[in-house]
């Protein structure tokens, strides 16, 4: 018997994972098509968001975008302060 979960049986729940999984391998691949093309040989972040909206997922673009924005600005932060440490 099943162990059950407040969503379903572990079986079904690592069934939505290898899913998840595999669609990630999907939209890597086509952001990693797109960067040979343009002779590339690194998938930045608007690559995704492009592989994305070219499989349909439009409603995941918006929040993507917003989440990158986010790092960047908090990498470039750190980075600022980094390089204030380094030349004192």
């Amino acid at each position: 018997m099943e162990e059950e979960t407040g969503e379903g049986t572990r079986r079904e729940l690592l069934d939505a994972l290898r899913v998840e999984e595999e669609f990630g391998k999907v939209y890597i691949h086509i952001a990693s098509d797109k960067c040979q093309k343009e002779k590339r040989k690194t998938i930045n972040g608007d690559d995704l968001i492009w592989a994305l909206t070219t499989l349909g997922f439009e409603d995941y673009v918006e929040p993507l975008k917003a989440y990158f924005i986010r790092y960047r600005e908090k990498r470039y932060s750190w980075s600022a302060r980094f390089q204030y440490i380094v030349c004192l």
